[in-house]
């Protein structure tokens, strides 16, 4: 290695930021705690210099994210095989709507996340609208109209045998209801 190098990849390995308003000291080599308002990331770094401060720390190699969420999700696994029901359409104005079964992987008062299968991918992703109309065999009294959110690919393994799908989140525009909520999630 030429030591041109060896010092780039140093300089690869910091990272350098602004603290804003502050009044206490850093000194070099101390180890600090540094939290981010992006994602409420949280990491600690050696710090190598301050200068009016200018602090330049080595990059972490770890870095942890809050949980932002508001409302508590509850998990499942996928042999749970908690099922919800989805009723898609091109847009809110169109008459012609698919109702369709999903595995729930995790749900709160304000969101879910669903296994999708390859088959209904393009038709979730084409669909402009999205409703949650049932959970389980409980009928919503008013459909829920979710946001999506995201999507990727997942990969789980039920029974021994490893199937690879989607995850799609979604966010709910209005609550579901706790107590409705509870009565689903205790189905076993």
């Amino acid at each position: 290695r030429s030591p041109s190098r060896g010092l780039g990849d140093v300089y690869k390995r910091q990272i350098q930021f602004q603290i804003k308003n502050y009044d206490f000291s850093i000194l070099v080599d101390e180890i600090i705690y540094i939290k981010l308002s992006y994602n409420e990331s949280l990491f600690k770094g050696q710090v190598l210099s301050t200068d009016q401060g200018l602090i330049t720390i080595y990059l972490p190699e770890e870095v942890k994210t809050l949980e932002l969420r508001q409302n508590k999700r509850t998990p499942f696994m996928p042999k749970d095989e908690k099922k919800v029901y989805v009723e898609v359409a091109k847009d809110v104005t169109s008459e012609r709507r698919h109702r369709l079964a999903f595995t729930a992987l995790d749900i709160s008062t304000s969101g879910v996340s669903l296994i999708v299968s390859d088959n209904n991918k393009q038709l979730m992703e084409s669909s402009g609208m999205h409703l949650l109309v049932a959970l389980g065999a409980e009928e919503l009294e008013e459909p829920i109209v979710m946001d999506y959110r995201y999507g990727q690919s997942f990969r789980y393994r039920i029974r021994g045998k490893t199937y690879m799908s989607n995850r799609f989140g979604f966010k709910f525009l209005d609550n579901i209801n706790q107590a409705v909520l509870d009565h689903f999630v205790s189905q076993i």
